[in-house]
């Protein structure tokens, strides 16, 4: 089975929500040679990053873990600026912490971990599964339809590094889209994850009676790092933060899809320097399709970028200037 049949057995979705270098793949990261599995598992994607306003700023409980989907010094970074988030909700299955969640506005990252807390728990842990995320309005409790056919459920790509797994527990990586999302809003996530036992489905399209029923976390979109505009000759804007890259410009997103991967990396020019850094991508996706409302092109960066020392990208042969 390839990507694309995995995406499609999962949701019956078209191969052209696929078409990101690499996502449904195995795929290894090219400057710490791990190797994780990486799906395209969305409709279109979207995922929420949240900081509840009770939650405690101190270093990451699952540490060791989450340095496995960032270089060395990006998890310490994260501990430095508060954005250790360790948020738990458990119930007798599972035991789930959303480590971190990210956003710049544009993309984000969630890191979680799940821990069996019974046979049932740990079965579900071994299985691998990405959970579903379900989003609703935090003052009606009412799901959200971010699909045609009703589905409030926040999907996108991911990947799990097999380095970070035990019989008991697992820690993974989401990569968010937040491009259709109110990121202005104040939302409740629930989670889901279907096995070969839970794959029943409500009228809302929402798994029914699973393993991780009752777990759940208030969320938002607000951005919670750096994030630069940077311009084209043409006027189309690219956006570039510390996680990663976005545009929703259908003439840059109709080129990187003709690219070829190596010269889809983006290069960022130094302020004050004729040097430039290629920085390194762990996932990207492109899509243009007509049931997007817009195109996006999109990728996740491997470490934490100051983006302040930079006021030029270039990506292939097109190039842009920071606005502003």
């Amino acid at each position: 089975m390839n990507g694309n049949d995995i995406l499609r057995s999962m949701n019956g979705l078209d191969s052209r929500f696929a078409i990101s270098a690499n996502r449904e793949r195995i795929v290894e990261h090219s400057k710490n040679k791990r190797i994780a599995a990486r799906f395209a598992i969305g409709i279109a994607a979207a995922i929420v990053f949240a900081i509840p306003a009770s939650a405690v700023y101190t270093q990451f409980i699952h540490k060791a873990a989450v340095q496995e989907y960032f270089d060395d010094d990006t998890a310490g970074y994260l501990e430095d600026n508060g954005l250790a988030l360790n948020h738990i909700s458990e119930n007798e299955h599972l035991r789930l912490t959303v480590d971190t969640l990210l956003s710049d506005g544009h993309i984000g990252s969630m890191i979680l971990t799940i821990e069996g807390l019974d046979e049932v728990g740990t079965e579900c842990v071994q299985s691998s599964s990405f959970p579903e995320i379900y989003l609703s309005d935090v003052q009606t409790g009412d799901y959200i339809p971010l699909h045609e056919n009703g589905s409030p459920e926040l999907t996108g790509g991911g990947s799990k590094n097999f380095d970070v797994c035990t019989d008991t527990q697992i820690t993974m990586q989401r990569e968010l889209l937040l491009d259709e999302i109110d990121i202005d809003k104040d939302y409740i996530l629930t989670f889901g994850m279907s096995s070969e036992h839970d794959t029943e489905r409500d009228e809302h399209h929402i798994l029914t009676d699973n393993v991780m029923e009752g777990l759940s976390m208030q969320a938002n979109f607000r951005p919670n790092v750096d994030v630069k505009e940077f311009e084209s000759e043409n006027g189309e804007s690219l956006w570039v933060s510390q996680l990663g890259f976005y545009t929703n410009e259908e003439d840059i997103v109709t080129k990187m899809l003709h690219l070829s991967a190596p010269d889809r990396n983006i290069a960022l020019d130094r302020k004050n320097s004729i040097m430039s850094d290629e920085i390194e991508t762990t996932a990207e996706t492109y899509d243009n399709s007509p049931e997007r409302t817009q195109p996006i092109g999109c990728g996740w960066f491997h470490s934490i970028v100051d983006i302040t020392e930079y006021n030029g990208a270039k990506i292939g042969d097109m190039g842009f200037v920071g606005v502003g």
